[in-house]
């Protein structure tokens, strides 16, 4: 409960995150709606709550908002984004009505999560642009609050299995308040995500959070336990980008001023890095037959499991042993995607089963209930190369922003932002998060953290 006082906490005065006292009646129901639809988003079986709450706020929120202020981010250091937005958005809508052979699903599937999802970006930027600038940043502070309490969650589940006869080699993999163990990561790499931020600036002799150094290493300490738990093999590389960024920082504060530190710093993260991918190798029997499992997958026309799992049966290793669902599947369906797109440039139509429909303009009845644990070639197979290539540059030019205020009054949520970037952007690679709440979550931070990043400095510089 002390960590919680201290992550709600007024942040420290003048720093880009300062927290004003709030005695608007208007603005704490804001902030109450905000922290409730936080809390709401991952639980299981929520959809309609969620989008109450939703509504609501976004009726709340119109009325406040600085329309001038939110034009000019949009018409001047955010111009690029917003264009590769709109840009994208309007291309599956042209792909959805005359490029795609199944238009009344793909309309479908916009209109049930890229719009909601758009909704969930107009609602981050209404909340940093409301009038008095208070707004936003004690927004973030609610969030993390939020973000604390469900990553604790899936601590708390973990350590009391632990107790009662659980196995630390051998976990199952657990989420906490969410729907499962994946849900739940994303929700760790959010945290994970502004405390490596503040800790970033603690490294050169700023902070942002009035958070003492030992609540920020407890809340880093729940993370990593967190991450332990949930058992996502992807995760790893997420803890790979966070590990290189404070690497990144440590070597450039101390490269001119003292090598050897600098040297210290960088190795320490690697170290880190190796120590963390040799424990999951260890931990994960699944690593151990990779190597063996990937000829076996690329085979797709000898090996058919992953059409139809409930005709074709997996196939055996050399050893005789049942190839790993999971390492087969994921090989071979990025191979199968990567032809669907060639066979379709244009796309088949937005949608998080853009894959399946593309196997059966070619398989017909033969597909089964067939995913694809890549958002990346998801996005290729349904939106085509155009919107792939859309979609690639608007992550870009988001980084490029965070990028160029990653020093000065308003680094604390630039540099959030662009650990959100990072890390969403290479688990797109991996899982298949451009869907319902995950995608909701992650544009309602790009839309909060994209004014507060930018402004801030705008607003000093002038």
């Amino acid at each position: 409960m002390i960590m919680f006082r201290k992550l709600g906490a007024q942040l420290q005065e003048g720093a880009p995150c300062d927290a004003v006292p709030v005695a608007d009646k208007r603005m704490l129901l804001i902030l109450g709606l905000t922290c409730c639809l936080a809390l709401v988003w991952p639980l299981p079986h929520s959809i309609a709550l969620r989008n109450i709450l939703m509504v609501i706020l976004l009726s709340v929120l119109i009325p406040r908002t600085q329309w001038t202020r939110l034009g000019e981010l949009v018409a001047g250091p955010a111009r690029a984004i917003t264009s590769l937005y709109m840009l994208f958005t309007l291309w599956i809508l042209v792909v959805a009505f005359f490029i795609s052979p199944f238009p009344h699903w793909s309309l479908s599937e916009i209109t049930g999560q890229w719009f909601s999802a758009a909704v969930a970006l107009a609602l981050g930027a209404l909340t940093a642009k409301q009038a008095g600038d208070r707004l936003g940043p004690a927004a973030v502070i609610g969030l993390l609050g939020i973000l604390s309490i469900q990553v604790l969650a899936v601590d708390v589940q973990g350590l009391w299995m632990l107790l009662h006869g659980g196995d630390w080699t051998h976990m199952a993999r657990l989420g906490g308040l969410t729907a499962g163990p994946g849900k739940a990561s994303y929700l760790t790499n959010f945290l994970l995500s502004a405390l490596i931020a503040e800790l970033s600036l603690r490294m050169e002799g700023q902070r942002a959070l009035r958070l003492a150094q030992g609540a920020l290493w407890g809340l880093l300490g729940a993370c990593l336990l967190s991450i332990y738990f949930e058992a996502m093999r992807n995760e790893l590389f997420d803890v790979g980008i966070f590990m290189l960024f404070v690497g990144f920082i440590g070597y450039r504060k101390y490269s001119r001023t003292a090598p050897g530190r600098a040297l210290f710093v960088a190795s320490v993260s690697l170290i880190v890095i190796i120590g963390a991918s040799a424990l999951d190798v260890v931990l994960d029997p699944r690593w151990s037959s990779l190597w063996a499992t990937i000829p076996i997958a690329l085979d797709t026309k000898q090996h058919l499991a992953w059409l139809n799992g409930r005709i074709f049966p997996l196939p055996h290793l050399p050893n005789g042993q049942i190839v790993s669902a999971s390492n087969y599947l994921r090989i071979a369906w990025i191979k199968e995607g990567l032809r669907a797109i060639a066979a379709h440039p244009l796309g088949v139509g937005f949608g998080r089963s853009a894959f399946g429909h593309a196997l059966r303009l070619k398989y017909g009845s033969l597909v089964g209930d067939t995913g694809l644990n890549n958002s990346l070639i998801t996005i290729g197979i349904g939106t085509g190369i155009p919107g792939l290539a859309l979609w690639v540059a608007w992550f870009f030019s988001m980084g490029k922003l965070a990028i160029h205020n990653f020093s000065g009054h308003g680094a604390f949520y630039a540099r959030f932002w662009l650990l959100i970037i990072l890390s969403f952007g290479i688990r797109m690679a991996m899982d298949n998060d451009m869907q319902n709440y995950t995608l909701e979550q992650f544009l309602y931070f790009i839309g909060l953290l994209c004014p507060l990043a930018s402004g801030v400095v705008r607003r000093k510089a002038a």
